[in-house]
């Protein structure tokens, strides 16, 4: 910049002579240098001016970077944290499933139970031979356990409407049944080809 200002004082020294001659930076010069000089410091200052543009386009990306950068850097601590929340609800589902899982486990165990075994009544078993009976009249109404007394036959039961409820035949061996479980509703006709026990159950 001093150098453009000693070049512009020495073209104004020189504008009406070109032969005359005057100092810059110490050395000897007319006015064609001069004016060559001049342009050569234009084109350096347009330079500089070019540069510092550059300079200040890439400030610019580099200040957008660091913004992106930034950007990113508070998503991954906003990610962090919810990575904890999620990890602490997926613990607290887990957990609930583990009881859920124990919760039917057990009452799988419950319903085999009840399904699986026949509780049966203090009383001891009633026989009866073979024949017709009514419910109500001759057994009372209620579950039971029928089973052969000894040999096989037939055991079946209709409803009042003589529409029938089962038929299977009692005693052992093939094709029978060593015991069956049934409701016995009042009304019902039950036919007895054997003598069979009876234990009420609940």
């Amino acid at each position: 910049m001093k150098k453009l200002i000693l070049l512009v004082t020495a073209l104004i020294f020189l504008v009406g002579c070109s032969e005359a001659t005057a100092e810059v930076e110490g050395e000897a010069v007319n006015y064609e240098n001069l004016k060559s000089m001049n342009e050569e410091a234009k084109e350096e200052l347009s330079e500089l001016g070019e540069q510092i543009e550059g300079a200040e386009n890439d400030l610019s990306s580099i200040r957008s970077e660091l913004n992106n950068e930034e950007s990113e850097f508070e998503a991954l601590i906003k990610l962090a944290e919810n990575q904890e929340e999620v990890e602490e609800e997926v613990s607290e589902a887990e957990s609930t499933l583990e009881n859920l899982q124990e919760d039917i486990e057990s009452a799988e165990d419950e319903l085999e139970e009840l399904e699986g075994s026949v509780v049966e009544k203090k009383e001891e078993p009633t026989t009866i031979s073979a024949g017709h009976y009514i419910v109500g009249e001759d057994i009372p109404a209620g579950r039971y356990v029928a089973e052969s007394s000894g040999g096989g036959g037939n055991f079946s039961s209709h409803n009042t409407s003589d529409r029938l409820n089962f038929s299977t035949i009692l005693g052992d061996g093939e094709r029978r049944e060593s015991e069956y479980v049934f409701w016995a509703e009042s009304g019902d006709q039950l036919k007895l080809g054997v003598s069979i026990n009876f234990t009420e159950i609940e």
